[in-house]
């Protein structure tokens, strides 16, 4: 009962992610304590959890019991185990490891997503149990994350190749770069039915100019840390016909390029949200997005992080930004709880979003 309970917490949980995360870590403790006790009988209310939920911890710290209990898990529930994924975690020494070699028991998962994880031993260690869970579930496999650098993406290329059902990749490292540029190209060019990339590199025009062709398919597309120009981008943007979520991350177009990002973007009535984080963006460009909100209906949202000099309680130029556009700031306290948090080395003061007309389509975040 006390196992049927917490999984059902854990389904209740499921927008709050630090939230789900605890909760499933502590039914995997206790599962593993009643079942050493039972002979390891498997409980049918992990067995749902496993098959609904899978192993999805993110914004969580895995200590070596974690690790531990997780590697019982995907072994004890191994044909039941559809998700393995980690996002924006930290763990002791070889726990990652640990979890990954466990992982080469399952046959049946669809998403296998680790990312943005940190510790001491890190991923790219694991290269062979990596190989091994791809070519174990690569007829099921349909969402792929994985941090792989210049180093480590040919050991791991012809097994992500394998996995054809692919509909999500997201590949790279700020450790990829121009060099494996032809091998990315290759990796994306078996993969047809591919919706979502995201690629996270140090490239440069000379890298995008080889990648690009095999991206034109795709209806998401992000880039993270690269340096691609804003022509380079434009070009390619205007080839992929089907694009309906652009992200660009830590890309530094500035005010200067955004004119020319909306230009490409403009019109395309397919395309629905625009995210742009760290790419030096100020205030001086939200007007030209309530304009290309204003004609673009079709567009229901868009993101952008713009740098402010100084405490938005005293900033004119945010004042007058207000004013002017009709937007309206958000209760620091209610959206960024008791303190700022930073995206790509910026600190978040606060968020600003235009209600009225555009009934808060457009989201500003306000950084120092």
């Amino acid at each position: 009962s006390l196992l049927s309970a917490l999984a059902n917490k854990v389904h209740d949980a499921k927008d709050e992610v630090f939230k789900r995360s605890q909760l499933l870590l502590l039914l995997l403790h206790c599962d593993a304590e009643y079942s050493h006790e039972l002979s390891q009988e498997r409980s049918p209310a992990v067995t749902m959890v496993m098959k609904n939920i899978g192993v999805d911890i993110g914004s969580s710290y895995l200590n070596v019991s974690d690790s531990q209990v997780v590697a019982r898990a995907l072994h004890q529930y191994k044909e039941d185990v559809h998700e393995l994924s980690f996002n924006n975690c930290t763990y002791d020494t070889h726990c990652l490891s640990n979890i990954i070699t466990a992982a080469c028991h399952c046959t049946n998962l669809i998403t296998l997503y680790i990312d943005n994880i940190s510790g001491e031993g890190g991923a790219e260690e694991d290269i062979d149990s990596f190989c091994d869970i791809l070519k174990k579930n690569k007829s099921t496999l349909r969402v792929l994350s994985l941090p792989v650098s210049d180093s480590s993406l040919p050991a791991l290329q012809s097994s992500i190749e394998e996995c054809t059902q692919l509909t999500y990749l997201s590949i790279g490292s700020t450790s990829l770069t121009n060099v494996s540029a032809h091998t990315v190209a290759t990796v994306l060019k078996h993969h047809c039915n591919l919706e979502e990339c995201e690629l996270t590199s140090t490239m440069d025009d000379e890298g995008l100019s080889i990648v690009g062709p095999h991206l034109h398919r795709v209806k998401t597309l992000s880039f993270s840390h690269s340096r691609f120009s804003i022509t380079a981008l434009c070009s390619l943007l205007s080839l992929v016909i089907s694009l309906q979520t652009f992200e660009l991350f830590d890309n530094p177009i500035g005010d200067e390029g955004l004119p020319a990002l909306l230009s490409v973007l403009h019109q395309r009535t397919d395309f629905r949200d625009l995210r742009l984080y760290g790419v030096d963006t100020t205030l001086q460009s939200v007007p030209r997005l309530v304009k290309f909100l204003q004609h673009n209906p079709h567009v229901e949202e868009c993101n952008v992080l713009c740098k402010v000099s100084s405490s938005i309680k005293c900033d004119p130029v945010v004042e007058e930004m207000v004013k002017s556009t009709n937007m309206e700031l958000e209760k620091r306290g209610s959206w960024v709880k008791e303190k700022p948090f930073c995206i790509f080395g910026y600190n978040v003061i606060e968020r600003v979003v235009l209600r009225n007309d555009l009934s808060q389509r457009l989201w500003v975040l306000l950084a120092i």
